[in-house]
């Protein structure tokens, strides 16, 4: 029976140059080809070549497919064909393949002696559907089409449909070992009806030659495709069971079942009359078939030929089973001789054991008859020891004394700084009643100031960052990677491998460190919070904070073989360096911000929670992946993430717009939180309207954003808060209802401090620039603008500065 392992079908690619070998064994040569016959669709004959047998050098010779038999676990094929015949046969140079027609072939199945197919269906043919011979030389020689075409110059042809529509190509050919039959051409569709990169079996009678057009028609309605089943390339039909569906599901009837039918008619030929015997007989004189001696003896050659061939294939399943047998009791022969080793080395540990207890009995023994001088030199030992640990004590006392002195000076300087946040608070809450007067105003033509005006508040939170900054406050995450990470002592412990960036959130998970050989960690990565990092910059580095026995503890993960991450997972990381994670962290600040209760909090992590997509990404990953816009149109791509250094968060991500809306070769800042993942598409949509995008500033290659100042105008003009006001609003307000020592109520005095040192115009100045910035942007807008612009500008305006008033409320 057959099955995936003994297939019905093999593809003519790998048939060709199978080895052929004689019944004695001896290596004939190979098949160089399979050509087939296009009407009947079957293998008019193949193509040997016998290399230096019988002197027969690099010529080919035709051979009939019926001549060869398969020996499938031998990937080889029988050709019992006697020496002589095969001496005397004409082959064919190489490079001058013969204009082949039936006539010609005709001589080859007659000298091999077999009867040619085309006879034989010629005889079932007239008796079923009462076609005769000459009708069928005259049809066949009507045609302008070859008879005979190579499987090598079929494979890759293209395939259309009746109205010359392109439909594919044909990837292969499947050839029925028992009868010599095109089984079924394998079509690949490309994307036409959104079949996709799947094949089609397809019955060879549903082809038509197009020769002009170096093409095959294809005779099937576009409605039975709609319903096609194919199949994957590594799963084709190999058993006639399997392809019986597909011939009945495009209206054919399969080729081996129309055999069976014509066998019967043909078993019907027993009850014809004595002159339609004899004029049958005098067609087989003819050289239609050779005498009834010959007819039995190659009748009766098969008949043993097949007996051999089931010999065969049961002494194969024998041998197969033998040498399985063999192999599971060599296996079992491992496994108890494994026992037996362990049983030994079990022994071995036990005599070891008891060997090394008798020692400890011996030296205890040994140490009750110490001498009184011994014990004096041990106790002596002792006490140096005990001193020196007491030494170490108020070493480490002093140290402590020392820092405890650093915190008070610490905690004096967050008492001054708790006085200036107090008055510079005060003062922005002015500014933000003025601005609120301001935004009121809007709706009688007042948006054009809130345009070009900022609040008070807002100004403070976006120069916040900037004082007492020797670098830049972003940096991209492809400068960060590969940075060298060092401890707190300077000894070298490896580098940054990548960043995993929290999709949701904006802001990096964790950072994926190599330690290299340091404690003794090898090759593995280690997952590490941000929190834990502090940047050097004029070193290039990073600073880890972590103590030695920690890192030595941690748990690390193989190169090739990243875990899947999520917050859950990810939360036992933060919590074994120490830190809490950020997700928890936010969530509490959130606890009581006007606007939110707890049930929506939950849903929005049940959404989370139900995605389809992953957590976490890494910013390898996500730079230079596509990005459209809502309706589908492709925008550009992602040059980089730009990384907020003190909050770990990606401040901005650079996208490129190509010649998108006439945009050139400038670069983008877009927030965050515009952006969404697809990701079956592998891309991100931008949730900003194209009229927005028009107006944009970008920037130059050379010149990129590396301060929250230069950023503070790229999220407000796109609609969106800083992420850094958030979290000022929240400490300034104090909506959080922390105690009294929390970091967000000594927060006041940090920016007190902040204001005495600006005091000298710095704000005003900042103030001055962005307005005067934002005048002559506008005043060029108004220059080019028609009023239908202008309206739609004022109108998005309007929304803007509500939305913002909005979020500062």
């Amino acid at each position: 029976m057959a099955h995936r392992d003994n297939p019905e079908f093999l593809s003519a690619s790998t048939i060709k140059g199978d080895k052929v070998v004689n019944t004695a064994g001896e290596d004939l040569g190979k098949i160089e080809e399979l050509m087939i016959d296009v009407d009947d669709g079957r293998i008019a004959y193949a193509a040997l070549s016998f290399g230096g047998f019988l002197g027969m050098g690099n010529k080919l010779f035709a051979i009939p497919w019926q001549a060869l038999k398969l020996r499938l676990h031998e990937h080889t094929f029988l050709l019992d064909i006697p020496k002589e015949t095969l001496e005397r046969a004409e082959g064919f140079d190489k490079d001058n393949w013969p204009a082949a027609d039936r006539e010609w072939l005709s001589d080859t199945y007659t000298y091999y002696g077999y009867q040619p197919y085309w006879q034989r269906r010629a005889e079932e043919q007239t008796e079923i559907r009462g076609e005769v011979g000459a009708e069928r030389l005259s049809r066949e020689s009507a045609s302008e089409n070859p008879i005979f075409l190579s499987a090598d110059s079929i494979k890759g042809n293209k395939v259309v449909n009746r109205d010359g529509n392109d439909i594919g190509k044909i990837d292969e050919i499947m050839i029925d070992l028992q009868d010599g039959n095109v089984a079924y051409a394998a079509v690949s569709h490309g994307g036409i009806l959104g079949i996709g990169s799947k094949l089609f079996a397809i019955p060879w009678k549903a082809f038509s030659l197009r020769i002009r057009d170096n093409a095959f028609i294809l005779d099937i309605p576009e409605e039975t495709f709609d319903k096609a089943e194919g199949f994957d390339k590594s799963h084709w039909p190999l058993t006639r069971q399997e392809l019986s569906g597909t011939f009945t599901h495009y209206g054919f009837e399969p080729y081996w079942q129309a055999a069976a039918v014509g066998a019967g008619v043909s078993a019907g030929v027993m009850g014809e009359t004595e002159a339609e015997k004899m004029s049958r007989m005098e067609r087989e004189r003819k050289g239609l078939v050779k005498t009834d001696e010959e007819l039995k003896a190659r009748q009766e050659r098969e008949r043993l030929e097949g007996l051999k061939e089931t010999q065969e294939e049961k002494i194969s399943r024998l041998e197969q089973e033998r040498m399985e047998r063999e192999r599971q009791t060599e296996t079992e022969r491992e496994r108890l001789s494994r026992l037996e080793k362990e049983q030994m080395e079990l022994e071995n540990q036990s005599r070891v054991e008891k060997e090394k207890l008798a020692g400890l009995e011996k030296e205890l023994q040994e140490s009750i008859r110490l001498e009184e001088t011994e014990k004096v030199s041990r106790l002596e030992k002792e006490v140096n020891l005990l001193q020196g640990q007491e030494q170490s004590r108020r070493e480490r006392l002093a140290q402590l004394e020392s820092e405890r002195a650093r915190v008070g000076k610490l905690e004096e300087t967050e008492k001054e700084r708790l006085a200036r946040l107090e008055k510079e608070r005060t003062e922005a809450e002015k500014r933000h009643e003025t601005e609120k007067e301001r935004l009121a105003g809007l709706g009688t033509g007042g948006v054009m100031a809130a345009k070009g005006a900022e609040t008070g508040y807002a100004k403070m939170a976006r120069t916040e960052g900037i004082a007492g900054r020797e670098g830049p406050e972003f940096l991209s995450a492809s400068t960060i990677k590969g940075n060298k990470v060092v401890n707190t002592a300077g000894e070298d412990l490896g580098k940054i491998e990548e960043l995993m960036i929290d999709l949701d959130e904006g802001r990096i998970g964790y950072a994926v460190l190599s330690f290299g050989g340091f404690l003794g960690l090898g090759d593995k990565l280690f997952s590490i919070p941000w929190n834990s990092l502090s940047l050097r910059v004029h070193e290039h580095s990073f600073v880890l904070d972590v103590p030695k026995e920690t890192l030595e503890k941690a748990e690390g993960f193989d190169k090739d073989n990243w875990p899947v991450t999520t917050r859950e997972s990810l939360s036992q990381t933060y919590n074994y360096y120490g830190h809490e994670p950020y997700w928890q962290r936010e969530a509490t600040e959130r606890t009581g911000l006007p606007g939110e209760i707890g049930s929506e909090r939950v849903s929005g992590k049940d959404v989370t929670a139900g995605r389809e997509s992953p957590e976490f990404l890494s910013a390898g990953t996500i730079k230079g992946d596509k990005v459209i816009n809502t309706e589908g149109e492709d925008l550009g791509k992602i040059e980089e993430l730009m990384i907020d250094l003190d909050d770990g968060r990606v401040g901005y991500a650079v996208l490129s717009f190509g010649g998108f809306l006439g945009m050139g070769d400038k670069l983008f800042a877009i927030p965050w939180k515009a952006l969404s993942l697809k990701v079956h598409e592998h891309a991100f949509v931008l949730n900003i309207p194209k009229d927005v995008l028009k107006d944009a500033e970008g920037f130059d290659k050379d010149r990129w954003p590396l301060t929250r100042d230069s950023l503070f105008r790229t999220y407000t003009y796109y609609g969106y808060q800083p992420y850094w006001q958030k979290r000022e609003t929240a400490e300034v307000t104090g909506v959080t209802g922390e105690t009294a020592e929390s970091p967000r109520e000594r927060e006041p005095a940090r920016m007190e401090r902040r204001a005495q040192s600006e005091s000298h115009g710095q704000l005003k100045t900042a103030e001055e620039k962005m307005a005067q910035q934002d005048k002559e942007r506008i005043k060029r807008m108004e220059e080019t603008e028609t009023d239908k612009e202008k309206l739609e500008r004022l109108e998005r305006e309007r929304t803007v500065a509500e939305r913002r008033e909005k979020k500062y409320q």
